[in-house]
């Protein structure tokens, strides 16, 4: 059906393509997570301040699955959340959607037999689905039709891979369109019929490699550790340790007083290639050594009524440098901070209330 309409399809102004309606939209997003606010409320504003019939809308997985294979205009890829959120599965809220054909209310999504009627075990099993070998050898060929090569041009005829024109990056100059309605006509198209991603890549992308040795077994396996050792800081703090990161050789620790220390993590691990090889007959090992950074007060005020938590902390590494963020301070802002000397090096003032988690 895709080709025949692909070789048939005839107009002067607009490209053959093979789908008419494109995998990741705003309309899909709201399908897949009408359960959850707000995307209940921008779907009741999308169908004129009412739901759409019960039998159009996210009923069960093998329904969805089932159209997807039948139904020549329903080409959507599955969100985010199939793989973190439980509770996009389950009608929270208690909505009323209306009376299925069957007679049947609309309620929860409907799972898969496997999932043994838990949201939690579907969105374990996908995950791993999603983490699995196959997948990870496979991944490169997703990466060339949505990021890549076969995006445009000759290898995207020979792989089925072309959507409607106005999907596509540049394929029309809205700055110097003179016909509104005709230009509030195509922005609509693209805003709610979904956009083709900027192509990235212009050669074949390669296959994932092996997975390489764990450099860190503590965090990974910690019942092989046989042997430990710690440094102690020279200089004590009696403040209990809310947060604990670990960013390549440096353990981060944030204490319930704003105390911020850096200390080094000594692990065995694998190696191949330069001036040191260590070998994997030695006894598992780890150790947290001397300070990087000695503990020192961040010098930043919390909001009155927040609770500071690990909620409030990251360790993130940018471009080879480790950072802390940190949020839940007075002037609604979050934190940047060097682990490699302790100082604040930036503070975004973007929020009108008070941060009180990063993720």
């Amino acid at each position: 059906v895709f080709e025949d309409r692909y070789l048939n399809f005839c107009d002067p102004d607009i490209p053959s393509f093979y789908y008419g309606s494109h995998y990741s939209s705003m309309g899909i997003v709201l399908y897949y997570l009408l359960r959850l606010e707000p995307f209940t409320a921008l779907h009741r504003n999308l169908q004129g301040g009412k739901f759409d019939h019960a039998d159009r809308l996210f009923q069960s997985i093998e329904s969805t699955y089932r159209n997807c294979l039948s139904n020549t205009s329903d080409v959507k890829e599955l969100t985010p959340e199939f793989f973190y959120m439980p509770e996009f599965l389950e009608n929270l809220n208690s909505y009323h959607f209306g009376v299925k054909q069957d007679g049947e209310p609309l309620g929860h999504v409907g799972l898969p037999p496997w999932a043994k009627g838990s949201p939690e075990e579907f969105i374990h099993i996908n995950r791993e689905a999603l983490e699995s070998e196959y997948v990870s050898s496979n991944l490169h060929h997703w990466i060339d039709l949505i990021f890549g090569y076969k995006q445009r041009g000759k290898p995207a005829v020979e792989a089925a891979n072309i959507f409607y024109y106005l999907t596509y990056e540049g394929a029309v100059d809205l700055e110097n369109m003179d016909d509104m309605l005709q230009k509030s006509a195509i922005e609509d198209q693209i805003a709610n019929f979904g956009q083709t991603p900027i192509q990235i890549f212009r050669k074949k992308h390669p296959r994932r490699g092996p997975p390489i040795p764990i450099a860190h077994p503590l965090y990974f396996a910690p019942q092989s550790i046989t042997v430990t050792s710690v440094v102690p800081s020279a200089i004590s703090s009696s403040s209990s340790v809310l947060f604990i990161g670990l960013l390549d050789s440096n353990i981060v620790l944030m204490g319930e007083e704003l105390i911020l220390s850096v200390k080094l993590w000594l692990t065995t691990q694998l190696q191949s290639g330069g001036n040191f090889t260590f070998s994997g007959s030695l006894e598992p090992f780890f150790g947290i050594g001397s300070d990087v950074i000695s503990p020192r007060k961040v010098a930043t005020s919390l909001a009155e009524n927040v609770e500071f938590g690990r909620q409030c902390l990251a360790a993130v590494q940018i471009h080879g440098d480790n950072y802390l963020i940190l949020c839940g301070n007075w002037e609604n802002s979050f934190q940047i901070i060097s682990l490699s000397d302790g100082r604040i090096v930036q503070s975004i003032r973007q929020h009108k209330d008070v941060v009180s988690c990063v993720a």
